[in-house]
């Protein structure tokens, strides 16, 4: 009758955007993203396998730990296609497009390094991309400081200082021993591996969305963990499981704090 009770029904009562929100918005900066991240799939997934074709060749490289190069930089790349994947799914490209100008560059620096010019030129497209894409970005969500933004920030550090410490002064302490002889040039191209991930690391920071990427980053640390594995340096896979085990255990109890305050 008229005036009856409307539909209980949740599922009936959401709205179109409240269904859809969860969803990527498929926009340039997100297909930009999703272009990249096949990308670092494509050649990751080679030169994890052994493909010496799918990195740069360093020619001053020692042939007795090359395969285990070419491995440790493919799996490099799918640490970074960790984070791609979690910019697309929490549909923030928009806001991280300066994370990834920035990460792009720090390739383009790593191909001087090694003296491959002609390398560069995929990286500095994407970063000419990224920068074009940065204009009208929709406004940051405030940093929320808590115990999992902390734990993520101070994750973050630990990476962005081995980084430096490799590509500055050349500081061969942080790569396994199994990998070792490496060239100078060698040792600090691993090291602008880092500071890519630093760059999507502080990027989710500044733009207020550290706790989303968090399982992103329990899945990036399951990749360092295989690479160690892989190598034979099993002695560091504990480090790495102690860190997704913070990771993912900070980002069930602060899901479940955020979805009480919307209740």
């Amino acid at each position: 009758r008229i005036g009856s009770a409307l539909p209980t029904n949740k599922a009936v009562a959401l709205s179109p955007h409240q269904r859809t929100r969860r969803m990527p918005t498929w926009n340039a900066q997100t297909l930009a993203v999703s272009a990249l991240t096949a990308y670092y799939m494509f050649y990751g997934v080679r030169a994890a396998l052994g493909d010496e074709s799918a990195v740069p060749d360093v020619r001053d490289g020692v042939k007795s730990t090359k395969l285990l190069y070419v491995q440790c930089l493919g799996y490099h790349m799918l640490m970074d296609v960790c984070f791609m994947i979690g910019v697309v799914v929490n549909d923030i490209a928009h806001v991280m497009m300066p994370a990834f100008v920035a990460a792009m560059l720090v390739v383009v620096y790593s191909q001087f390094i090694i003296d491959d010019l002609r390398g560069a030129a995929p990286a500095a497209a994407f970063a000419l991309v990224f920068a074009f894409l940065v204009p009208g970005a929709p406004a940051r969500n405030p940093m929320k400081w808590n115990l999992a933004t902390g734990f993520f920030t101070f994750f973050g550090c630990i990476v962005l200082l081995v980084g430096i410490a490799i590509v500055v002064s050349g500081d061969d302490s942080a790569i396994p021993e199994q990998m070792k002889p490496l060239s100078l040039n060698q040792i600090k191209f691993i090291g602008t591996g880092e500071l890519t991930l630093a760059a999507y690391i502080f990027g989710s920071i500044l733009v207020g969305h550290a706790h989303a990427m968090q399982l992103f980053c329990v899945l990036f640390l399951c990749v360092a963990g295989a690479l160690h594995w892989v190598i034979g340096d099993i002695a560091e896979n504990p480090a790495s499981i102690v860190f997704a085990m913070a990771h993912l255990c900070l980002w069930f109890v602060f899901r479940g704090k955020d979805e009480a305050k919307k209740q």
